[in-house]
């Protein structure tokens, strides 16, 4: 069996999957690894170059599918796994060199349900942008999903963690809720029992050239999202009573839906036939069971405390921040 599966749906990806694939090739351990790349039904010709690719390296399975997202191709990535270790991995990024043989031996020394390391951004050419990011992980030390996530800033990102595939499998863990990402990962964070961080960098996300929130129908999704994905967890999970991590969860939650809401009204403010005060009403419906769950502690506490108590505040902020980007 392999070690690690990568995952990456891939949608008008000639330009940037054969990048990817160049920066694995050449990496020991890449034999103990095996590479599904999903055609997401590209009107281009990435599925003829997936499938050059997949004759020069035994190591990548393709995978055609008609177009239905990022979402349903990463799920049928999953499908298609077979390595004890998942990497979601993104077209357009680049893995550093030495990585895989890196993960490969974090895995034999201690085989965490999850695995998070650090990252750089990238530009179009490939130039390094704000250093390392490197968010104050307790390095070296393990815990569960909850403590990590309520200890730790983790941002939502599905590349700069390995999960294993049996955690995946166990609960049956797929993308469902619009937004995917953060549903899948909240998910693992209330069912891993080991959760750790390496220093390394491992990882370089590609920062695309495209402007803000020009899909409103995207944002949209999003706002209602957010609130599906508060009422899902703490209905499936009410007997976690980590304060810090509820707190943590709920600004993740409400900032999220404030973004949103804002983005579209900036946007094209006739898009969601939602008004302010019908935002703060069902924001106020929606935290009542996480009233005794919560917390108001340091700066992030204060935060939260204004996002519920004065949310006419806040949405204004927000408004005014992208009003004005």
């Amino acid at each position: 069996m392999k070690k690690i599966s990568l995952v990456v749906p891939c949608y008008k990806a000639t330009k940037w999957a054969p990048k990817l694939i160049d920066s694995l090739m050449s990496q020991p351990g890449i034999s103990d690894t095996e590479i599904i790349c999903v055609n997401d039904g590209s009107p281009d010709n990435t599925g003829e170059v997936l499938d050059e690719l997949a004759k020069k390296y035994p190591q990548i399975k393709v995978v055609h599918q008609k177009n239905g997202g990022p979402a349903v191709a990463r799920n049928t990535g999953l499908d298609n796994a077979s390595g004890d270790y998942i990497w979601f991995v993104d077209a357009d990024d680049i893995v550093n060199p030495g990585s895989i043989e890196l993960l490969i031996n974090e895995i034999q020394k201690e085989p965490s349900d999850v695995i998070c390391f650090n990252f750089q951004e990238i530009d179009m050419k490939d130039n390094v942008l704000n250093g390392i990011k490197d968010y104050n992980y307790k390095y070296g030390q393990t815990t569960d999903g909850v403590t990590a996530y309520a200890e730790n800033s983790i941002p939502a990102y599905l590349w700069n963690r390995i999960i294993k595939r049996d955690l995946i499998e166990k609960n049956k863990i797929r993308f469902g809720i619009i937004p995917e990402d953060e549903d899948l990962l909240f998910h693992t964070y209330f069912e891993a029992n080991t959760f750790r961080f390496i220093s390394n960098v491992i990882y370089k996300y590609r920062i695309m050239d495209v402007s803000f929130g020009k899909n409103t129908n995207s944002h949209i999704k999003y706002y209602w999202g957010y609130y599906e994905i508060m009422e899902k967890y703490i209905s499936i999970y009410p007997s976690v009573n980590d304060k810090s991590f509820w707190s943590a969860f709920l600004l993740t939650c409400l900032t999220n839906i404030f973004t949103n809401y804002n983005k579209v009204k900036v946007i094209d403010s006739k898009a969601i036939d939602v008004t302010r005060s019908e935002v703060y009403k069902s924001q106020k419906h929606s935290i009542k069971s996480f009233h005794d769950k919560i917390e108001y502690k340091g700066k992030k506490g204060f935060l939260l405390w204004m996002m519920i108590h004065m949310p006419f505040f806040i949405d204004f902020v927000v408004y005014l921040r992208y009003k004005f980007k």
